[in-house]
């Protein structure tokens, strides 16, 4: 059974080493299925019939925020800290998106 592509999505402004983690990732994803993931840069979470991974830094990712903001996302643990991260699959976390894998970081090394 082929796998499919996975997503990796990201806000066009994230830091470049947050862009590296994620082009890196999206290569990893084609070392265990055969098929690379690729990397979409978006402001707004919408449809996608990829499996998607949603990667940003709380205060600077419109896409994480949003999730933040709806209350679909918990960063209270990290809020505030220095190079720490959550990740979560989110559920119903845009129409048109059955779940994500959400990662989010307090700031850009701990998104990476």
């Amino acid at each position: 059974m082929p796998y499919p592509s996975v997503k990796v999505m990201l806000v066009v402004s994230c830091w470049i080493r947050v862009k590296r983690a994620a082009s890196d990732l999206a290569v990893d994803f084609g070392r265990g299925t055969g098929k690379n993931g690729t990397i979409e840069t978006r402001e707004t979470l919408d449809e996608s019939a990829s499996p998607l991974v949603v990667a940003g830094t709380i205060g600077q990712s419109t896409l994480v925020d949003e999730l933040v903001a709806g209350g679909k996302l918990d960063v209270s643990s990290v809020v505030g800290k220095w190079k720490a991260y959550t990740s979560a699959l989110v559920e119903n976390s845009a129409p048109g998106i059955s779940w994500a894998l959400i990662i989010a970081g307090s700031d850009h090394r701990g998104t990476t």
